[in-house]
């Protein structure tokens, strides 16, 4: 029996979780050193969640799109909040 995930199945969301650290990573000089404080802590979670996601594969919860979105979001937020955003 094969427990392996199609990597087509949660490719998607890892793509999206390293899209918003690159996001992020390009702009991380500009930022405060209060703020890098706050970036360490989403970074983590960023790390987190997609370890658990590449980890885990095709038995991944249903609602691991809804914390990728949520992660993702909360990236732009910090981004918007430093003007580092890109638009």
């Amino acid at each position: 029996m094969n427990h392996a995930s199609p990597s087509h199945a949660v490719q998607p969301l890892v793509d999206a979780l390293i899209a918003a650290r690159r996001s992020a990573r390009v702009r991380l000089h500009l930022l405060p050193f209060d703020a890098r404080d706050h970036w360490q802590e989403l970074e983590s979670q960023l790390d987190c969640v997609q370890s658990r996601i590449e980890y885990e594969g095709a038995r991944i919860r249903p609602n691991a799109a809804d914390k990728v979105r949520e992660l993702t979001e909360s990236v732009a937020k910090f981004l918007r909040q430093h003007r580092l955003d890109v638009s």
